[in-house]
């Protein structure tokens, strides 16, 4: 069977087992939880797919990476991973659980770019605009890069606005290079 099949199955097992017993809102912020352990620490993913750890040190070790406290219906669909030796794709089967949830809940996640951090109330007047357009609940992930000089640049779905002074300078330079070209030809 391939990665990506059962990821599928056993995501959409969990979100319904979570949404059987109310928890899926928690649950969800737990795989987020999980998810930025798996980003920020890549042993995590070695740990799993080490054969000499036992079940119960790679749950413990799982728990550790979600912060200690694990929802109960958590802790028991990490035991079945653990028991039918899944513990390989749950990074994956993680990716597909917040996929389904924010199909099933409306969520689109975005992205929002800037050379500075961004106040509260220009992030909220972003995310009420967004849904006003959308209809949409919006989770916004906020980055700080520098290189942008200013302005920002927002990306949600295939959609992307930049509008960061840097790119504005890139069109002005091959404008006019353009333009020069024309010129001495």
């Amino acid at each position: 069977m391939n990665t990506g099949l059962i990821s599928s199955r056993y995501a959409l097992a969990f979100i319904d087992y979570a949404q059987e017993g109310n928890a899926s809102d928690s649950i969800y912020l737990e795989v987020k939880t999980l998810l930025k352990s798996f980003s920020l620490y890549k042993e995590l993913n070695n740990m799993l797919h080490n054969p000499i750890l036992s079940q119960s040190q790679k749950h413990e070790t799982i728990r550790v990476a979600m912060g200690g406290n694990v929802h109960p219906m958590f802790d028991k669909f990490l035991t079945l991973i653990l028991e039918n030796k899944r513990e390989k794709q749950l990074q994956f089967i993680a990716l597909k659980f917040i996929e389904l949830y924010r199909e099933r809940n409306n969520i689109f996640s975005a992205k929002l770019i800037s050379a500075v951090d961004v106040d509260t109330a220009t992030e909220q007047k972003l995310i009420t605009m967004v849904k006003n357009e959308k209809n949409v609940r919006l989770e916004l992930e906020k980055e700080i890069d520098p290189s942008i000089l200013g302005g920002f640049i927002f990306e949600m779905d295939s959609l992307r606005w930049d509008g960061s002074i840097s790119s504005q300078l890139r069109r002005m330079r091959k404008s006019f290079a353009d333009k020069n070209k024309r010129i001495v030809s």
